[in-house]
């Protein structure tokens, strides 16, 4: 049975106008997202492997003094992106209360948790596939292919103008570039994806790499489509680094 998953129904906190969250709270969502997608070790914090850990423990731990766990819940609540997700407890309260981050986990925090017990396995392909990323990098991913740069996946989105939503999950604001990916084609050569519990499509490829012969269009976020030869589609010989840690913005 899967675990329950609480909708946290936040009181009058510190959040103000509904979706919104002050500074204080901002500096919280760092935090967490830092710890769940990155730290937990390190700050001492046991992760389940289903990617959760106890809301007790996380509040526990440095730099998370002065924080309660109503703001704990008014950030899960109303972060734009819908980052974290809450188990278990009663009600939303209680020392049984767990939460772990959507997606984004560093591929360090990665290697210890199921992928199975915190996202759902895609059978089909989406139809929309996106891929935000930057101008300036396009001639080293055409060479190269989407890397999951020390994260678990590369992160995509299914809507086809994200750039036109004001706070797309998987997607940054900074991006002006748009690969849309042939996951259809990669995943009939054994690519395997990943949808979380936000709505993000994810995938690491063949060990860390989506070469660019399964790139589709190409365009800048002004809808420019890029001219450019594309190879053959064919998995990569499989190698071991896929790349830095990236900073966490998403």
């Amino acid at each position: 049975m899967s675990p329950k998953t609480t909708s946290p129904k936040s009181v009058r906190g510190s959040t103000g106008e509904a979706g919104k969250m002050d500074g204080r709270l901002v500096r919280l969502s760092k935090k967490m997202s830092w710890l769940l997608r990155h730290g937990a070790g390190e700050a001492g914090v046991k992760m389940a492997p289903d990617g959760t850990v106890s809301v007790e423990d996380m509040m526990k731990a440095k730099g998370f003094g002065g924080f309660l766990l109503q703001d704990v819940l008014d950030v899960v609540e109303n972060n734009d992106k819908k980052r974290f997700v809450l188990l278990g407890g009663e009600g939303g309260t209680g020392e049984a209360l767990r939460i772990r981050a959507q997606q984004g986990h560093s591929s360090k925090v990665a290697a210890g948790v199921k992928e199975e017990l915190m996202l759902e396995r895609l059978e089909e392909a989406p139809e929309v596939c996106i891929h935000g990323t930057k101008l300036s990098l396009w001639e080293t991913i055409k060479e190269e292919g989407l890397k999951t740069m020390g994260r678990a996946h590369v992160h995509f989105t299914t809507l086809s103008k994200p750039q036109e939503q004001a706070a797309v999950s998987g997607f940054r604001k900074s991006c002006d570039l748009l690969i849309h990916l042939d996951a259809a084609r990669a995943m009939a050569d054994g690519c395997a994806f990943f949808k979380s519990g936000n709505g993000v499509v994810l995938s690491s490829g063949w060990g860390g790499v989506i070469p660019s012969g399964y790139f589709g269009r190409v365009t800048t976020v002004t809808g420019e489509e890029l001219a450019w030869k594309r190879p053959p589609p064919a998995p990569p010989a499989v190698s071991g680094a896929a790349g830095g840690a990236g900073k966490d913005k998403e």
